[in-house]
C-alpha cells in the first residue's frame, strides 16, 4: 500500500520536476542561438559578428532624430540640429534614422517590434 509521503511524491514533486526540466530545455533550445548586441551612437556594426547559424537581437532605443519635421534622407543629412536618443513621445512627428553596418553582399531581415504609444 502506498503511504501518504509516497503519494505526495508521485502527485506533486514528480510532475513539478518534469515541468521545471521541460522549461529549462525549452529555454536552452530556443534562446541559446541568440546573440545580443547593443547600439553605439545609433549604429549597430554587425560586420564582425558570425550570424551564419545564430540570430542577432539588436537592442537599444537610440536613434538620430529631428523633432517636428518629416524629411527626406538627403534633407536629413544637411541638417545640423540632429539629436541623439529616443524620439518616442517627443513630438507629433519626427524624422529619425538608425545605421546598420553589414558585410558587403550580405542579406539581412530586420523585424521591429513596435510599441503602441497613446498620448
Amino acid at each position: 500500500m502506498i503511504r501518504k509521503n509516497e503519494k505526495l511524491l508521485i502527485l506533486v514533486i514528480l510532475p513539478l520536476t518534469i515541468v521545471i526540466f521541460s522549461a529549462i530545455w525549452f529555454i536552452r533550445t530556443n534562446y541559446s542561438n541568440v546573440v545580443r548586441m547593443d547600439s553605439e551612437a545609433a549604429c549597430w556594426d554587425i560586420r564582425g559578428v558570425d550570424i551564419s547559424e545564430k540570430c542577432l537581437r539588436l537592442s537599444g532605443n537610440s536613434a538620430e532624430f529631428i523633432l517636428g519635421e518629416l524629411l527626406t534622407p538627403e534633407e536629413f543629412d544637411l541638417r545640423d540640429d540632429i539629436q541623439m536618443g529616443s524620439p518616442l513621445n517627443a513630438a507629433q512627428c519626427h524624422t529619425s534614422r538608425r545605421i546598420y553596418a553589414v558585410k558587403e553582399g550580405s542579406q539581412i531581415l530586420l523585424i521591429q517590434r513596435r510599441r503602441l504609444v497613446h498620448p
